[in-house]
């Protein structure tokens, strides 16, 4: 249907090369994908220690014709981005999520570079500022573009300013991978609850016995235990909280089919990787928002008895 062909070189034993072959054209004359037409020109600040990275950026900015500086150090990195001459500020994701706002430009638009082993975590969302790095080249020249014809992305990352404080309620967070952990435990730390994170089923079979949770987050395909065999074994376990808890699925298999498959095997609520912000947001307050309100005004009720007479640890301490 593309006037295309696809070939295949094997050899037994030492592997196959497969080839795709399309037609196509660009949409102007002497154009090409890295030649976006910019009303003025572009300026964009790097961080990136590795010199073999830092060299590919640069070949790619300098096709597109932007003004550009790529960093090697934080240090120098935020005192570039303090000055203010940057509209487009690249860096990778722990640099960006940990980032002080205030410390940010207005003019200033984040965007993060997603390494290779990052790629299950790019968000498919139009909007998120993301690019992933081995794609660079082109992903920037299109971003850029669009940013540039729209105007700033509206910021995507929740902040401890805007979002729900859910301050006496407790997380178990379940998966293998600790990448992925670490990416869900940094998304839930603006909405203030504690959040445990464990490697596997078994584990967190043993936390709900230990500890009383008000969520659970659940990946599926785990070593050893899945997710749907440790949440029966958490359903089965004596404590009558354990056969109430939410337990929320999260997994990157996010068809329809799928999310029924969970909810029939007993899942409350169903969380797809890469995790969307506004889905997580939607789901603690679904889940968390009435336990939070219930404790809240159980510690204040509290703490107001035993104002008169009566000493009591204050609420949040």
């Amino acid at each position: 249907m593309m006037d295309g062909d696809i070939s295949v070189e094997s050899e037994y034993g030492k592997g196959s090369v497969f080839t795709a072959r399309i037609t196509q054209r660009a949409e102007k004359k002497g154009t090409s994908l890295l030649e976006p037409e910019f009303s003025q020109k572009i300026s964009v600040l790097i961080l990136e220690p590795d010199p073999l990275m830092r060299a590919y950026y640069e070949e790619c900015l300098k096709r597109m014709d932007m003004s550009y500086k790529i960093c090697t150090n934080h240090e120098t990195f935020m005192q570039e981005l303090q000055a203010g001459e940057y509209r487009y500020v690249m860096a990778d994701r722990d640099t960006i999520q940990n980032l002080d706002r205030k410390a940010v430009p207005d003019q200033v638009s984040l965007i993060t570079l997603l390494k290779m082993k990052e790629h299950t975590l790019m968000s498919v969302q139009a909007q998120d500022l993301t690019i992933f790095v081995p794609l660079f080249s082109i992903q920037a020249a299109a971003l850029l573009k669009k940013l540039e014809a729209s105007g700033p992305a509206a910021e995507t990352a929740l902040s401890t300013e805007t979002a729900p404080d859910y301050a006496y309620t407790r997380v178990l967070l379940v998966d293998d991978n600790d990448l992925n952990l670490q990416i869900a435990e940094e998304l839930m730390k603006p909405y203030g609850m504690q959040v445990d994170c464990v490697h596997s089923g078994q584990e967190a079979v043993d936390a709900v016995k230990r500890e009383r949770y008000d969520l659970v987050f659940m990946d599926h395909m785990m070593p050893g235990m899945d997710g749907i065999e440790a949440l029966k074994k958490i359903r089965a376990l004596p404590d009558k909280n354990c056969c109430s808890i939410p337990v929320v699925v999260l997994t990157a298999n996010a068809s329809g089919s799928a999310q029924a498959m969970y909810l029939a095997e007993g899942f409350s609520d169903f969380l797809a990787k890469p995790i969307m912000l506004q889905k997580l947001s939607e789901i603690l307050k679904k889940w968390l928002a009435p336990v939070d309100e219930k404790r809240r005004r159980e510690y204040r009720n509290r703490w107001n008895q035993k104002a008169d007479g009566g000493q009591d640890e204050k609420p949040g301490k």
